[in-house]
């Protein structure tokens, strides 16, 4: 169950979420010994429960509405809570907090509250960005010779079409992350061929995976996660990272990130499919 208004006959009250951008922040200090004034020891943002109202507007009876609702609030669940503003749309994750509705037969509609607590305080994009490694090197250009035909005689020399395009696999790709604060990311490498010790490099960081893939194998390492996973094809492969693998210092910041995918066969390396998967992450919307 959604509860969006536009499906499901709920909606909040205007304004109700003007204040969830307004984030708490820690910053811990301790005098100086020699100047005026107290020096900055740590700086965090605080944990952020929201809070939301809503009534049902639709056309159900009561008593399921009512039902629906107190099953969908399970203090079990974790929840993600989108919010949409001038036609941004962006999420964050939570617990549920604390859940009420009006227990009063009279009400003119049904009425909810609950509170969603975020641990990670941040919205994320709604949807995830992909950067996949690589480029696209032109190769058309005017005036040029089609081939629409093979020659059937020499079919190789003379191919139907023409080349418009050439794929030029580098092993480098530039992310740019646009979002308000540094994140953390996954990258999927895909093998189309033998890949041998599969190695990926940010701006002079590494983990390097000490195994041969194989075609179909799929190796994913993840940032995201904490600590940080390393599985392939779905199955914990951590204990494959090599011994000067770098897992700390590997966020994604605020501009440019250079990112650098290599092997032992790099004559092969195109054979592996590499992708940056990652959402910005926003202190509001």
């Amino acid at each position: 169950m959604v509860f969006d208004g536009a499906s499901s006959g709920w909606g909040i009250e205007q304004g109700d979420s003007s204040e969830w951008a307004t984030l708490d922040q820690t910053v811990k200090t301790s005098p100086n010994i020699i100047r005026d004034g107290v020096a900055r020891v740590s700086k965090r943002l605080d944990d952020k429960d929201r809070t939301v109202t809503a009534y049902y507007f639709g056309s159900e009876p009561e008593a399921k509405v009512r039902a629906r609702a107190i099953s969908f609030f399970n203090p079990k669940y974790e929840f993600r809570v989108y919010k949409t503003y001038l036609g941004v749309t962006r999420w964050y994750e939570g617990d549920l907090l604390a859940f009420a509705i009006e227990d009063n037969a009279a009400s003119i509609m049904p009425t909810i509250k609950f509170t969603i607590l975020s641990m990670d305080v941040y919205y994320r994009d709604a949807d995830r960005n992909e950067r996949p490694f690589g480029s696209s090197t032109p190769r058309l250009g005017f005036p040029f010779v089609s081939h629409l035909a093979s020659d059937k005689r020499r079919p190789r020399d003379h191919p139907a079409g023409f080349v418009v395009s050439e794929l030029v696999y580098s092993g480098l790709n530039t992310v740019w992350n646009t979002g308000d604060v540094p994140c953390w990311y996954r990258v999927e490498i895909r093998a189309k061929g033998e890949i041998v010790n599969p190695k990926i490099d940010k701006d002079g960081k590494f983990v390097q995976l000490n195994t041969v893939l194989v075609e179909g194998d799929v190796a994913i390492i993840d940032f995201e996660s904490s600590p940080p996973k390393v599985t392939v094809n779905g199955v914990n492969a951590i204990a494959l990272a090599s011994r000067d693998s770098k897992f700390t210092g590997m966020q994604m910041q605020v501009g440019k990130n250079k990112f650098r995918f290599d092997c032992d066969n790099q004559d092969s390396r195109a054979l592996a499919e590499v992708r940056v998967l990652f959402h910005r992450l926003y202190l509001g919307v």
